[in-house]
């Protein structure tokens, strides 16, 4: 996504079993510096049709915020999906809360 909010590549990162994904933060963010991003959204899908994020999406996405500040990349959103409906975690406030959180906060100073 660039500075205009303007959505110029769509890269699929992490595959999904019915117990669990396995998601590298750095793979998708490696595309995003690849295409010259600055700012990422990420999507997930919940078939069951619960929207909430769980404990594993949470911290997953509690590390692509701390990869996007050690990569000075915006990661502005994370979605979730269902055959029905979708859910925000930027609108659900879940975004600023891991903002604060401290769990993978990277123990250097990054210097620009």
């Amino acid at each position: 996504m660039n500075l205009a909010g303007y959505i110029f590549y769509i890269e699929h990162f992490a595959l999904e079993s019915y117990k669990s994904v396995d998601v590298e933060p750095m793979k998708g963010f490696r595309v995003a510096a690849m295409k010259n991003a600055c700012r990422v959204i990420t999507v997930n899908n919940h078939p069951s049709e619960r929207l909430a994020p769980s404990v594993p999406d949470e911290d997953i996405i509690d590390r692509i915020i701390q990869v996007g500040h050690i990569l000075n990349i915006e990661f502005v959103d994370h979605l979730i999906i269902s055959p029905v409906s979708y859910t925000s975690s930027r609108y659900i406030d879940l975004m600023d809360e891991l903002e604060k959180s401290p769990k993978y906060v990277s123990t250097y100073q990054v210097v620009e």
